[in-house]
């Protein structure tokens, strides 16, 4: 219990430090963590080309890409980043729309988890963030 306080207080204080410097939230490295992966081709290319906007802070045109990328494949990825999109424009029920469809695709999928508490964390809803972090520790097999 006492390393899931930690945890929540160390997501706590990064999330409002990351919000009040109005810089774009940072993405977790797929290809170290996660096992989820995009697998078609064409989508990869989409969503490849999206991240890459993304980076470059260019929202509407990597929402355009991932969007594409979505058609292709579902996947519990695309719409994570989707959700981040939505969440750097400000719509928080949108990004929280995302996380839960992600996390719907895939129970195991950790940072639809993660994003998901975070949007409850910026509504000061901290008993909801907390019982997202423990669903995400039952379901979730990572090690990260």
């Amino acid at each position: 219990m006492k390393n899931l306080l930690l945890l929540f207080s160390l997501f706590v204080l990064v999330s409002c430090k990351s919000d009040k410097s109005n810089k774009l939230l940072k993405k977790h490295d797929h290809s170290k963590h996660i096992i989820q992966k995009v697998k078609n081709l064409k989508a990869i290319n989409f969503y490849n080309k999206g991240i890459e906007l993304l980076e470059q802070r260019k929202l509407d045109s990597a929402k355009t890409y991932l969007k594409k990328a979505l058609e292709i494949e579902q996947s519990p990825i695309i719409l994570n980043e989707l959700g981040t999109i939505a969440l750097n424009e400000e719509n928080r029920q949108k990004a929280l729309n995302y996380y839960n469809e992600s996390i719907k695709q895939d129970l195991s999928y950790w940072p639809g988890h993660i994003n998901k508490s975070r949007i409850f964390i910026l509504e000061s809803h901290f008993k909801s963030a907390e019982k997202t972090l423990k669903d995400m520790l039952i379901k979730c097999e990572s090690d990260y």
